[in-house]
C-alpha cells in the first residue's frame, strides 16, 4: 500500500498547524515554490478582507460581508481544515439570511480562528515550518 500525497508530505518533514494545513496544500501543489506564490496571494487577499469584513459588519453591510466571506471560502480548502472552512460558509449563508444582531455573534467566534490562520501562514511565509514551542 502506497502512502498518500499527505503522508509523504509530512514525513519529508511538514506538519500542520492549528488552521493552515502545510501538508495539504504542498500535497496539492506539488513544489513549496508554487506553494508560496499561491500563499502569498492568498495571505495578502486575507489580510485586506479581514479588515473590510469587519467593517462592513460595522456598519451593518451584510451584502459585502457575504461576497468578501465567499472569497475566503473560495481559496479556504486549500489551505485549512475542514472545520475552519465549514464555519466560513456558515457565516457566509448567515449574512445572507440573517440580521447583522445574530451575524456579529458568530463572526466574532470566528475571527480570532481567521486572525490565527492568517498568523499562520504568515510565519509559514517567513520561516517555513512550524513555530517553536514555548
Amino acid at each position: 500500500m502506497t502512502a498518500s500525497p499527505t503522508a509523504d508530505v509530512r514525513a519529508a518533514g511538514f506538519a500542520a498547524f492549528e488552521h493552515f494545513d502545510t501538508a495539504q496544500a504542498l500535497a496539492m501543489f506539488g513544489s513549496v515554490q508554487s506553494f508560496r506564490k499561491i500563499l502569498e496571494m492568498a495571505l495578502d487577499s486575507l489580510n485586506t478582507d479581514l479588515i473590510k469584513i469587519e467593517a462592513a459588519l460595522e456598519v451593518g453591510d451584510l451584502k459585502a460581508a457575504s461576497h468578501l466571506l465567499h472569497g475566503i471560502k473560495g481559496f479556504a480548502p486549500i489551505f485549512f481544515c475542514d472545520a475552519l472552512c465549514a464555519r466560513v460558509a456558515e457565516l457566509e449563508r448567515s449574512c445572507k439570511t440573517d440580521v447583522v444582531e445574530q451575524v456579529l455573534p458568530n463572526y466574532v467566534q470566528l475571527a480570532p480562528m481567521l486572525s490565527k490562520w492568517r498568523d499562520e501562514m504568515a510565519h509559514y511565509l517567513t520561516h517555513g515550518d512550524l513555530p517553536s514551542t514555548p
